[in-house]
């Protein structure tokens, strides 16, 4: 069922191609990053102030880091590392061993013990290219899922028992089996299928009823699957047509913030559709599961 809701474009700079929005605990802030123009915004809800954070690196994705909130894991160009956001400095931590010419990271979550899975993809796209890497204690990364294209996610279900995440262009989710000490420990079974007519699934995240919300990449809107029967239970449009992620942010993760791009949009598109790349924030009647910090 359709639901009419209150979109809020936010005061903060348009973005080349916003993505990873998330929930900063110690901070009480939300935070994404502009990935073609290397910054990272914090946005304050209550008092909707925001800072900018100069990278000077592609930045595909930044975590709350466990032990120090004036620190962030972010994942960069050319590998994964550690962001001050005092110095604005970036160290980095692993290149994990890629050619990273053609290469860049991609979209990331953390799991409920603290590890980081990111993804790599080419700069073009290019088919197969990429893989999911799951990075524990001591920055070593293990492959999980190899020749994946544009991955995203991934995120978890309430009792982390499944694991869901995608690869954009097929336009399928996959809920693999899943466990703290194992992992995933299966192949995946597709559990939605999103139409041509719809768009590209994106980034994602799970509410406390069990919906997987994903933003589509070409559809001007998030939609809202049931994660078990993979039936769409809500829809939410917005003024812009590539939204690429979203987020549960606020106290109580009642709200939910998404991030959109001016990525591949010509002067007319943006003529058109004048809000691409700028940010929006929804009130949402379902609050979003816990999200973690990274303990690597």
């Amino acid at each position: 069922m359709l639901k009419e809701r209150i979109i809020k474009r936010l005061n903060t700079p348009v973005s080349l191609h916003g993505e990873g929005p998330i929930w900063h605990y110690a901070r009480g802030t939300a935070m994404w990053v502009d990935i073609l123009s290397g910054t990272i915004i914090e946005y304050q809800i209550e008092s909707s102030n925001y800072i900018v954070y100069a990278c000077n690196h592609m930045v595909s994705a930044v975590f709350e880091s466990f032990d120090n909130k004036n620190e962030l894991i972010a994942t960069v160009k050319y590998g994964v590392g550690i962001y001050n956001l005092e110095t604005q400095k970036f160290t980095l931590k692993t290149a994990l061993n890629i050619d990273w010419s053609n290469m860049r990271c991609n979209d990331g979550a953390v799991d409920s013990t603290g590890d980081l899975w990111m993804s790599t993809t080419h700069i073009n796209h290019n088919e197969s290219f990429g893989e999911l890497y799951c990075i524990t204690k001591n920055w070593s990364a293990i492959k999980v899922i190899p020749q994946v294209t544009i991955s995203n996610g991934p995120c978890w279900s309430g009792d982390n028992t499944k694991m869901f995440h995608t690869d954009s262009v097929t336009r399928q989710i996959k809920a693999y089996k899943f466990s703290e000490k194992q992992k995933i420990q299966d192949q995946g079974e597709i559990v939605i299928s999103i139409s041509d007519q719809l768009g590209f699934p994106d980034g994602m995240a799970m509410d406390k009823q069990g919906t997987l919300w994903i933003a589509i990449w070409g559809g001007a809107c998030v939609v809202g699957f049931d994660s078990t029967t993979g039936k769409q239970v809500d829809r939410i449009s917005l003024p812009t047509p590539h939204v690429s992620s979203l987020a549960f942010v606020g106290e109580d993760l009642n709200k939910m913030l998404i991030t959109t791009s001016q990525k591949d949009m010509d002067k007319e598109s943006l003529e058109d559709y004048p809000w691409s790349g700028y940010s929006f924030i929804i009130d949402m009647e379902v609050p979003g599961l816990e999200t973690y910090s990274c303990k690597i």
